[in-house]
């Protein structure tokens, strides 16, 4: 099917069908949809599964959005799994020396 035939099954221009495509326009919701029911494929067939953990997600995102490195992310995503783990009085501790360390940052800086 060329991108004509496309674009005419679904209503818009041959055009707008190459822009989808080079990942310059992103289609509306209802236009995906028509996409698939044209194509014979279900609308999950344009989005592969991910082997990415949702920690990974965490730590890539984290790194890109702000001045810490990837290292320090993972760092920080371990002090979070290890706050999970701990109950009680060891629980309140771990946070009370974060929170001492935040507030000896804030008042240095």
């Amino acid at each position: 099917m060329t991108q004509k035939e496309l674009g005419d099954a679904i209503g818009v221009r041959h055009n707008t069908i190459s822009q989808y495509e080079k990942g310059r326009n992103a289609p509306e919701q209802n236009m995906i949809f028509a996409i698939a029911n044209v194509l014979g494929v279900s609308v999950g067939d344009f989005f592969p599964e991910t082997t990415t953990t949702p920690e990974e997600s965490f730590v890539k995102a984290a790194a890109i959005s702000g001045n810490l490195d990837e290292d320090d992310y993972k760092y920080l995503q371990e002090l979070i799994k290890k706050a999970h783990t701990l109950e009680g009085k060891r629980r309140e501790d771990f946070f009370k020396n974060i929170r001492l360390a935040v507030e000896f940052f804030d008042r240095n800086t």
